[in-house]
């Protein structure tokens, strides 16, 4: 096993803290980098690592014991799976625990998957690459996340979803371009995350106010599926005047702060159980 520490131009003393404590550990590898992103940090591990499976730990991030032995243990015995995702409990800032399996919450990808089958393949993914050189993207053999909901986290700003909804819109289109015959996914699949993609670009352009943006993404997503009932209730939104839009978004966002002073439960965090 080898730990990569990627240091992404941080300046709360990770440098001393790594070396007090792992320096003489040959298992450790601290890496400095001027401030690039997540993303660049993540690359930057990547290009650096030798084992066959890969799994990220974001610095807000809290695994519990034997978490990374049982995924090995489900990719030897699933060996036609390239990735493996675990459940989460959700826990406040105070790591009091809120939801005990806020998987389902948080993500819904997982909904493109109805049946089993259709989440593993004889051929390997443009995602996932099990060979030490991870060829395309991200490769990794799990994918840790804990975003602490309500506290600063640069993912989940509301600034930075335009760019997040982009990018990922991007890069679906170009791996599928580049990649598609060794993608072994029904074709519903595809469309299905396709049209999520263009939704969420849809829905970072209207919250940016880029209304006929919007509205061209919400058609892109029409043209994939004329059933999308969020495409068809954002678009509609997208082709108001300006002034009732935001007099409608401005109604949502008071609704939504009473319910949260509504609720007793504190604002979350969440860890990856096993």
């Amino acid at each position: 096993m080898e730990v990569l520490v990627i240091d992404d131009g941080s300046t709360d003393g990770t440098r001393a803290l790594v070396e007090e404590r792992y320096g003489m550990d040959p298992r450790v590898k601290y890496t400095y980098q001027p401030n690039r992103g997540v993303a660049a940090a993540r690359n930057e591990g990547l290009r650096q690592a030798q084992g066959e499976f890969i799994a990220f730990l974001d610095s807000d991030d809290v695994w519990l014991p034997g978490k990374l032995r049982l995924q090995l243990e489900c990719l030897d015995a699933v060996p036609e799976a390239g990735m493996v995702w675990t459940d989460m409990e959700a826990v406040d800032l105070d790591h009091r625990l809120v939801h005990p399996r806020y998987l389902r919450v948080m993500y819904h990808a997982y909904r493109n998957f109805p049946r089993h089958q259709d989440l593993f393949s004889r051929q390997p993914g443009p995602y996932v690459d099990r060979s030490p050189a991870p060829r395309s993207g991200e490769a990794s053999g799990s994918v840790p996340r804990r975003v602490p909901p309500g506290a600063p986290d640069a993912i989940t700003r509301p600034e930075l979803q335009a760019d997040f909804a982009s990018a990922y819109l991007v890069t679906l289109q170009e791996t599928l371009a580049r990649d598609r015959d060794r993608i072994a996914l029904p074709e519903g699949v595809i469309r299905r995350c396709l049209t999520g993609a263009c939704e969420s670009v849809g829905r970072a352009a209207l919250d940016a106010g880029r209304a006929a943006e919007a509205r061209s993404m919400y058609w892109r997503s029409l043209r994939l599926n004329p059933f999308e009932w969020e495409s068809l209730k954002f678009l509609a939104v997208a082709a108001l005047p300006e002034r009732v839009r935001v007099w409608l978004r401005n109604v949502v966002l008071l609704r939504r702060a009473r319910g949260r002073r509504g609720r007793s439960a504190p604002a979350s965090a969440h860890s990856d159980p096993q």
